[in-house]
């Protein structure tokens, strides 16, 4: 600074670029740290905190004031916008001590490096984003997963602080301020996430698997996806699009939170989690509330006989989870580390016992209605229809509209002329095909008008091609020997 004859604001008597359209705080900083200047060894480098930006109230904790703001001129104001000096107090290199420094250049870390609050807790870091705090203490916090491991600018989590283990302020890897080796992938989710998440990695006990729940796919204006969620989807880069955006690790998961419904620390161990915790963003136990955000016409089965909380609380699926860990969709379905990418199935397929080859859509059906399983008291007397005979469903009603008649290829699709199975009549998530109700909890014998059957009251187009008259009767008696016969055909 000069008393007299100052270049810029605050008296400034080092070279800037004084035509520069930048903030005045900006402006001055950037006077030594900059290439081929006294402070060219601490850049904020491409990827930084950004400047000229408001405090949001919704992020802030309320009552907690210690971070001044400023505007475009330099001038501190109640208000303000984010500039270098909110965070750095630059004529005092420890906020704990009130003295001077140590007389030599020494390398800093969060306790110290001109900050304004010591940072060793992310104590400067929540004073604006407080919604982030609750990292702290669960298995996303460093100090408690993994405290000898360092970010990618070589800092543990002594040094770096809870935040800086995976973000930094200056000089990141990749967008959220990234403070570790970006993992290779399509959208910010799996760049982020997998950077610790995969093999070799900090987070490498946890992993997805080969087959686990898409991403980077749009939802809400996807006609295959049923009804529109209200989690957030995001573009590429990380920003939330409610519209057309996708889908990706951080629609299901707030990283920062490892109880959806509770505004809490974690306290400090390597537990286990389940339907209820998880870093998931809604509770998805016995409810299923997070997939049926999405997967809305699957909330029926709560309840019901295809409810394990209801029938088999001690029935595990494939990863060895019972229902009270992996919630009622996880009792079939597994988010990450499915046994089959198709319908995420979390089971083991079954068998026939006669070693005739079933199709995949039956293998999983059978994978609990068979001896020695869950549903082994619902075991029909005969179970396929005549395998060879392809039936079409072009112009037999679309799903949600009048009877919908699904058709399947061996590998488990849909498609238009294909082999009758067992989901073709019998929708495993509703107990009765026209109540919009969930299950009363009871494990209750069913009929010919509910009983996870698909169609009722509709037309039955499909059987009556070949069954003509007595279609009704087939299709409600299906299982018992005495009401079938053999047609012959391959194509309907």
């Amino acid at each position: 600074h000069s008393i007299h004859n100052g270049i810029d604001s605050k008296m400034w008597n080092r070279q800037i670029n004084i035509n520069a359209k930048m903030d005045v705080i900006t402006k001055l900083c950037s006077s030594c740290h900059l290439k081929n200047r006294v402070g060219e060894k601490k850049l904020v480098g491409e990827l930084t905190h950004p400047t000229d930006k408001t405090i949001m109230a919704v992020d802030r904790i309320p009552g907690m004031d210690l971070l001044p703001t400023f505007n475009f001129d330099g001038e501190k104001i109640n208000k303000g916008k984010v500039y270098c000096n909110t965070c750095h107090d630059l004529h005092r290199w420890d906020p704990s001590k009130k003295e001077e420094g140590p007389g030599r250049n020494v390398e800093g870390d969060g306790s110290n490096s001109f900050l304004r609050v010591n940072n060793t807790k992310s104590e400067l870091c929540q004073e604006c984003h407080a919604k982030k705090k609750f990292a702290a203490g669960t298995k996303h916090d460093m100090k408690v997963a993994a405290p000898k491991s360092t970010n990618a600018m070589g800092q543990d989590v002594e040094r770096s602080g809870i935040c800086g283990a995976c973000h930094v302020p200056h000089n990141a890897s990749d967008y959220r301020l990234w403070a570790r080796v970006p993992y290779v992938g399509e959208d910010i989710g799996t760049v982020l996430c997998l950077s610790c998440h995969s093999k070799n990695n900090v987070g490498e006990k946890k992993l997805v698997g080969q087959f686990s729940h898409p991403v980077n796919v749009v939802v809400n204006e996807n006609p295959k996806v049923d009804g529109k969620t209200k989690l957030p989807l995001y573009t590429d880069k990380g920003i939330v699009m409610p519209s057309t955006g996708k889908i990706i690790c951080m629609t299901c998961h707030d990283v920062h939170k490892w109880d959806p419904v509770s505004d809490d620390f974690g306290d400090g161990t390597l537990i286990e989690g389940n339907g209820s915790n998880s870093f998931l963003r809604k509770v998805n136990d016995n409810k299923g509330e997070l997939c049926t955000d999405c997967h809305d016409s699957k909330k029926f089965v709560i309840g019901t006989d295809h409810d394990m909380s209801v029938t088999g609380i001690n029935e595990k699926n494939y990863l060895g989870q019972p229902v009270s860990l992996s919630g009622a969709c996880g009792a079939c379905h597994s988010v990450h580390n499915a046994y089959i990418q198709l319908k995420l199935w979390g089971r083991i397929p079954g068998k026939n016992p006669d070693d005739r080859q079933m199709d995949l859509m039956a293998t999983f059906c059978y994978s609990c209605h068979q001896s020695k399983s869950i549903g082994e008291a619902k075991v029909p007397e005969t179970l396929f229809h005549p395998p060879k005979i392809l039936v079409s469903t072009v112009g037999r009603g679309s799903k949600g509209k009048g009877s919908y008649w699904p058709v399947y290829n061996e590998a488990g699709d849909i498609v238009g002329t294909g082999m009758i199975t067992c989901p073709t009549c019998h929708n495993v998530h509703k107990w009765q095909p026209d109540s919009d109700k969930q299950g009363i909890n009871k494990n209750i014998e069913g009929d010919a008008i509910n009983s996870f059957l698909r169609n009722k009251g509709a037309s039955f187009s499909l059987c009556t091609d070949c069954h003509e008259t007595d279609a009704i009767m087939r299709y409600k008696y299906y299982h018992i020997e005495r009401n079938r016969k053999e047609h012959r055909g391959t194509v309907h």
